[in-house]
């Protein structure tokens, strides 16, 4: 997973008679920030005994941010990143499988920063999801307190590199 997954959804295995089980999510640790991630026993636990054969244990995990969000049909999520980047999947797929609106822009190039806070307020969007260096810029313009002025918006993304964590800081003041 190394990156993609946000967590894990679901253990669930074939026991000894055959029949499938799914482990509590208290019974299990993952670390989903290695290549390939892991998954184990959480302190004093012991796996159960799974039937051996294929595919007897399987690991399911919630990937994007359609759960995280609780994307909504209600939501309307602009279209920011450049169709043509596979990271557009994140912002298309999530928004069309919930039956959220995607909200597109008409433009040649990244936005100007009052230019968005335009497009955001007048479009209601609620979910923004920015590569970090935009949003950064976005930040450094005076996005911190459009955020706060856009009614509709409850959540914003950041993507490719981490955020600066003081800039988050500033926002979330």
């Amino acid at each position: 997973c190394g990156g993609l997954a946000n967590a894990v959804a679901s253990v669930k295995y074939v026991d000894a008679d055959g029949e499938q089980q799914t482990m509590t999510p208290s019974a299990y640790l993952s670390d989903l920030t290695t290549e390939p991630a892991t998954v184990q026993p959480a302190y004093g636990v012991q796996w159960p005994t799974a039937r051996r054969q294929p595919g007897a244990v399987t690991v399911e995990y919630a990937v994007g941010y359609a759960d995280a969000l609780a994307l909504a049909p209600t939501d309307r999520v602009l279209q920011f990143v450049s169709i043509s980047f596979a990271p557009s999947l994140e912002e298309l797929l999530p928004t069309l499988i919930r039956g959220a609106a995607l909200v597109l822009m008409r433009r040649s190039g990244a936005p100007s920063a009052q230019a968005l806070t335009e497009i955001l307020a007048r479009q209601a969007v609620s979910i923004l999801h920015l590569p970090a260096a935009y949003w950064h810029a976005w930040m450094g313009a005076g996005g911190g307190e459009d955020c706060r002025s856009l009614s509709a918006l409850r959540a914003v993304v950041c993507g490719g590199e981490s955020p600066d964590p003081a800039a988050v800081a500033a926002l979330l003041r």
